[in-house]
């Protein structure tokens, strides 16, 4: 997994926590996703984006909060979201999958199933 946060204006201990919630976000998602985020104080408020990309789909919340707790709640919950969305969808029928046919002595062959 990798991260990519960018983080201004926040108290010090707010990374440790951020990454934990992430963490538990990564849990739900496949193993080879990554993730790039930004939160940082802009007047009196917190703007946060949060992409998550993986191989299943590219997951994106947009937050503006009073607190970078409340921005993270709010990131956190439209992404929890997408990710309901996904699971749902994932293995269901509307997509064909690629069987390619293993005997080492035939050519290789595509056959879509549904």
């Amino acid at each position: 997994m990798i991260y990519q946060m960018n983080l201004r204006g926040l108290e010090e201990g707010f990374k440790e926590f951020y990454q934990h919630t992430l963490d538990g976000l990564l849990d739900q998602v496949p193993e080879d996703a990554s993730i790039s985020s930004s939160i940082r104080k802009v007047n009196k408020s917190y703007v946060g984006l949060l992409n998550i990309f993986s191989t299943g789909g590219r997951f994106v919340a947009k937050a503006l909060g009073k607190s970078p707790q409340d921005t993270v709640n709010s990131l956190v919950k439209q992404i929890q979201e997408q990710i309901r969305a996904w699971h749902r969808t994932r293995f269901s029928n509307d997509e064909p999958m690629i069987w390619y046919h293993e005997d080492p002595g035939a050519p290789r062959k595509e056959a879509l199933l549904g």
